[in-house]
């Protein structure tokens, strides 16, 4: 091997060494939970949990299918009514309109995503499937996660970063 091909050989080595070095430090890396919204069981219902925030107003809300081709959607409008502190997927609170409704119902083996959005600030989704859901333990709630994810959490923990985030947004 000439010395032209050794030295772009050892760049090559050190950047992929760094690269590896890189991922394991971002791969320990655990998200606090965060965002406004957060997942649960409502009368054994999937439900949106809104945290309070002053700074936010919540306008309107996404769930959709993950998976399938068309994705199934529902979409629900505020106008100018206040969400309540959970919102039921697939029923519009008082005072809101369903804009889109292809979503009909949950299927236990597909994973869904569910979004609020104020004004046109989409805020951190949730991704969940109803397994999940069923699974958490008294006082969690699912929370999303940087990597597309979701994560069990207590739900003391969620408002209590919640709360920060909405200190963050001048809440």
């Amino acid at each position: 091997m000439n010395t032209t091909a050794r030295s772009r050989a050892t760049r090559t080595a050190g950047a992929l060494t760094a690269l590896a070095a890189l991922a394991g430090l971002l791969s320990a890396c655990t998200p606090a939970p965060s965002g406004l919204g957060a997942m649960r069981l409502v009368d054994g219902r999937p439900a949106l949990a809104l945290a309070p925030c002053d700074a936010v107003t919540v306008d309107s809300i996404s769930a959709y299918s993950l998976g399938v081709e068309p994705a199934e959607r529902w979409h629900i409008e505020s106008g100018s009514a206040k969400p309540p502190a959970d919102v039921l997927l697939l029923d519009a609170p008082t005072g809101w309109t369903v804009t889109e409704r292809t979503l009909t119902g949950f299927a236990d083996d597909r994973e869904y995503s569910v979004s609020a959005f104020a004004d046109t600030t989409k805020l951190a989704p949730v991704y969940f499937t109803p397994a999940k859901l069923k699974a958490l333990a008294p006082g969690q709630v699912l929370v999303g996660t940087i990597a597309r994810s979701s994560k069990a959490v207590d739900e003391s923990d969620w408002l209590a970063s919640a709360e920060k985030s909405c200190a963050d947004l001048g809440g």
